[in-house]
């Protein structure tokens, strides 16, 4: 009843997109596609949910009447990237104003490049370590530049820390809820194009 009057389809697809991608059990995920086939009948609808980098990949093509809830990036609607919980940390007395705790990703290395000729880079605390999530609380706002999916963790995990999410893209915002929560009101979204403009709307903000 919590699902109708769509049809819930549970599957492991993180363990299955990895072995596809090693190179492994390639038969037996032959075999299972077969089964999906079969088991979803063409004039119903049916919904899973995704928390790899590329959703359920080729089939979301395949499967028309399969609705994917995904937190990377591909499928049809959004859902929150969450890992590690982090504590609140306390709004007064946050002694960084913006700092980044991501690998540095191709794209995130591009996002820096271009932060770096704005007066914004004398102020950008670069931080890899155990310490992350303290740098997190004590910052005003944190870098959340997407990763291998359209999305970050550290978007949430941000959040959970009373940090402002700077959130970067390059080709496509994936943001949940957006028919209910204005994302632009307690967090900074820039295409890649305008990476350089981060530093323009924290010195308004």
């Amino acid at each position: 009843e919590f699902f109708e009057p769509l049809i819930p389809v549970f599957v492991p697809w993180m363990d299955n997109y990895e072995r596809v991608a090693s190179g492994h059990e390639k038969q037996q995920f032959q075999r299972f596609l077969q089964w999906m086939k079969k088991f979803l009948h063409k004039d119903w609808l049916h919904v899973t949910l995704s928390g790899t980098d590329y959703g359920i990949g080729k089939m979301t093509v395949w499967f028309n009447n399969l609705i994917v809830l995904s937190s990377g990036g591909f499928g049809h609607i959004p859902i929150p990237l969450m890992k590690a919980m982090v504590p609140r940390g306390a709004v007064e007395g946050r002694g960084h104003l913006l700092s980044s705790v991501q690998t540095q990703w191709k794209l995130r290395a591009q996002v820096n490049v271009a932060l770096k000729s704005t007066w914004l880079h004398s102020q950008f605390n670069r931080y890899q370590g155990k310490g992350w999530k303290n740098v997190l609380r004590s910052s005003q706002f944190c870098m959340a530049i997407r990763g291998n999916s359209r999305t970050s963790f550290h978007m949430y995990e941000a959040l959970q820390a009373g940090c402002i999410p700077v959130y970067v893209y390059d080709d496509l915002p994936w943001l949940p809820y957006r028919f209910a929560l204005n994302w632009s009101a307690f967090s900074i979204i820039r295409p890649l194009r305008d990476a350089k403009s981060v530093a323009d709307d924290i010195a308004r903000i």
